[in-house]
């Protein structure tokens, strides 16, 4: 595996990490709204 083929992979994988922070914190958003 080459440097070339690794470096979209990493790219996609920062974007789904990306998806699954960004639904974290709206959850937590959502979990605050309703406690207080």
């Amino acid at each position: 595996m080459t440097y070339a083929t690794l470096k979209p992979v990493s790219q996609a994988f920062d974007q789904r990490k990306r998806l699954i922070f960004v639904r974290v914190a709206a959850a937590l958003a959502v979990l605050l709204l309703f406690l207080t």
